[in-house]
């Protein structure tokens, strides 16, 4: 008896460390069973950027599906992937990416590892909690993290499939130079100590963006700036793809001509070079003759083109209540899209069906 009740106690004082190592995606806020309109009223509810969340089916999921935000977003922006996930049958949990969820200062600590062994753990605990691989999707900073988690001997056999939307391989050389020059900025009031500069500094950092965007929602949907250490890590984790060895994982990879953020011949190249297995293109073509042509590098049976007028820059996914701005949210593209994503995603290779939907 007495021995039971040391049990006990030992076990209740060392349930929170337990919780902490397989409880992460325990964490999440949760809506279970939901209909069209409860997920409406779950979303507009959030308090992101500071939770994740999951989408839950009682009985008969077909599996669980995991998606990764971009830098400086959040798990609500990738709500409409992450419907089209789960009125296919999927319980999908879209994570808070480390470094988020606090203040966007807390991005100044945070190097690109925390974010590979966070979605390596999710990956995993997913698997070992459904006994079945698992659906990986992530949107820029996201879809990198997906790719490098994938690269893991002991995570890969894990992933099912990866959906990557405008992944960031690298950045626009125009976004490098505005980064490399403002780390210039960094260094050198750091050096002469001087307030003035550092306030001016932060202002020309600030990144003028409308956090809320949602009408209704209790709290912002993004950080309104971003601190240099956070593209640094980005572009530190997506070196170590230079020398990666090959994916074998089928994959699907979405890209606008006109992203204003990403290298999108980075994507390119990786798309060609290091992803070995069943592979597609999605590519969104828009009519501004400034923007990339249809890449001619990528053979046909593996490219998907789409195109539009009103090109959804970097933003392709959000298209409900006014997540991205007018000239971006084209509705057509985006269920366009969807179709070919559905279509691809249903093939059977390797005797893996890779159904995303039904």
């Amino acid at each position: 008896m007495l021995f039971r009740l040391w049990l006990v106690s030992f076990l209740i004082v060392l349930s929170p460390l337990f919780r902490s190592y397989a409880g992460e995606i325990d964490l999440f806020r949760e809506c279970v069973n939901c209909s069209v309109n409860e997920l409406d009223t779950f979303f507009n509810q959030t308090n992101a950027p500071y939770e994740s969340f999951k989408l839950l089916h009682s009985q008969g999921s077909k599996g669980p599906a995991v998606l990764f935000h971009g830098l400086g977003d959040s798990p609500y922006y990738m709500k409409d992937i992450a419907e089209l996930y789960y009125h296919n049958g999927y319980d999908v949990y879209s994570a808070l990416v480390f470094g988020h969820g606090n203040t966007p200062e807390q991005l100044n600590s945070v190097h690109y590892s925390q974010w590979n062994a966070q979605a390596e753990r999710i990956i995993g605990d997913l698997s070992t909690r459904y006994q079945d691989s698992v659906l990986v999707a992530g949107f820029s900073n996201g879809g990198l993290i997906s790719t490098v988690a994938s690269l893991n001997p002991r995570i890969k056999n894990k992933i099912k499939s990866l959906l990557l939307l405008s992944p960031a391989f690298g950045l626009k050389p125009s976004v490098q130079f505005k980064f490399k020059l403002f780390q210039g900025f960094e260094r050198l009031t750091q050096f002469l100590n001087v307030s003035v500069l550092n306030n001016y500094l932060k202002k020309l950092l600030s990144v003028k963006v409308r956090t809320n965007l949602c009408e209704g929602c209790k709290g912002p949907v993004r950080y309104s700036e971003i601190p240099l250490n956070a593209p640094a890590q980005l572009l530190k984790n997506a070196a170590r793809l230079k020398r990666a060895p090959t994916i074998s994982i089928p994959t699907v990879m979405v890209l606008t001509s006109d992203d204003k953020t990403i290298s999108l011949n980075s994507a390119l190249i990786k798309f060609r070079k290091l992803f070995s297995g069943e592979k597609n293109l999605i590519w969104i073509q828009g009519n501004d003759p400034k923007t990339l042509a249809i890449p001619k590098t990528i053979p046909s049976h593996q490219m998907i083109v789409i195109h539009s007028q009103d090109v959804i820059s970097h933003v392709l996914q959000l298209r409900t209540q006014g997540l991205a701005r007018p000239e971006e949210a084209n509705l057509k593209v985006f269920d366009a899209v969807a179709t070919k994503v559905e279509s691809l995603l249903l093939r059977t290779a390797g005797g893996m069906c890779l159904s995303f939907y039904r």
